[in-house]
């Protein structure tokens, strides 16, 4: 008997820390915030997107022009490309 109280916290350890997940899963999973459907996710994905693409192509627009004429030359120290 005395074994089993010496072994009873190692072994409740692991059980209150799978009923804690599942608890935790449970709340999660009824909580107040919805699931938004597919097709608006996939309207986000694809305005966000084309912002990403207008923003780079104002960054090229806004770089000057790399000295020596070649836009492949070796890059300028100091400067992150």
């Amino acid at each position: 008997m005395s074994r089993l109280l010496l072994y009873a916290p190692a072994l409740a350890c692991p059980l209150l820390m799978v009923a804690c997940m599942v608890a935790m899963r449970r709340m999660g999973g009824s909580g107040g915030q919805a699931q938004r459907p597919p097709a608006d996710v996939a309207a986000r994905i694809t305005a966000l997107e084309r912002e990403l693409a207008d923003l780079r192509a104002q960054q090229a627009a806004a770089q000057p022009a790399e000295p020596g004429g070649e836009a492949g030359g070796s890059p300028t120290p100091g400067r992150v490309s």
